[in-house]
């Protein structure tokens, strides 16, 4: 977690909405994709998105209402994706 947070300061994406978990490490998709037609397979181990709570999403009130545009992700669970 604080490895991806540095790297993503380190190019100048806002980290303020970035929780890290204490107990899981960061969640991987692996994207399988055919050559022939370009058909995909996503692969997901969630591990600290799925530990992301409605909580701590609603904590992000303000920061996330200075967004013009928010988009969500069915990776992580339903009450903290509903939350904002």
């Amino acid at each position: 977690g604080e490895e991806i947070r540095a790297s993503f300061q380190a190019v100048g994406v806002d980290t303020r909405g970035l929780f890290v978990s204490e107990t899981e490490t960061t969640g991987v998709t692996l994207i399988f994709v055919r050559d022939t037609d370009g058909a995909n397979m996503l692969c997901v181990n969630q591990l600290a998105n799925d530990a992301l709570t409605a909580e701590e999403v609603a904590s992000l009130g303000e920061y996330l209402g200075e967004a013009a545009v928010a988009g969500g992700s069915l990776e992580v669970p339903t009450p903290a994706l509903l939350a904002y």
